[in-house]
């Protein structure tokens, strides 16, 4: 499966069209994008917020705190649907993304990387770093 259309209409909403027809709402909420297949939820992103004084003013920064997408077996993992969730998350809030760091620790804000989360985190440092997010 792979994405093959995405409809934007909503601000609030991001629908994912997948090749085998499968249809993936991605909804906006607070500092949390949540992913809904056939009405059932199949995913969450958090992310934690946080204002860093820049010269005089100030930028916002989310880091990346839970990325879940297990829901329905784990059908919609590898499918661009999390990177999806995250350019949405960013375009709706123009924040700059903070991505953890694989060190084995659980963070303070809950932050930790198991099963598929260091590949898709690695998978979003590049896409960062080549200006694909």
């Amino acid at each position: 499966m792979a994405i093959v259309a995405i409809d934007d209409s909503d601000d609030e909403k991001l629908v994912l069209t997948l090749s085998n027809g499968d249809e993936i709402e991605l909804v906006f909420e607070g500092d949390c994008v949540y992913a809904y297949a056939g009405g059932n939820e199949v995913g969450e992103f958090h992310f934690n917020c946080y204002d860093q004084p820049y010269q005089h003013s100030s930028e916002t920064f989310a880091r990346l705190t839970h990325a879940f997408l297990e829901g329905n077996n784990g059908r919609y993992m590898r499918q661009g649907v999390g990177t999806e969730a995250i350019r949405f998350f960013l375009r709706s809030t123009g924040y700059i993304l903070e991505l953890p760091e694989d060190d084995g620790i659980k963070k303070d804000d809950g932050s930790h990387l198991v099963q598929d989360g260091p590949a898709f985190v690695n998978s979003l440092r590049r896409k960062q770093g080549a200006g694909l997010l």
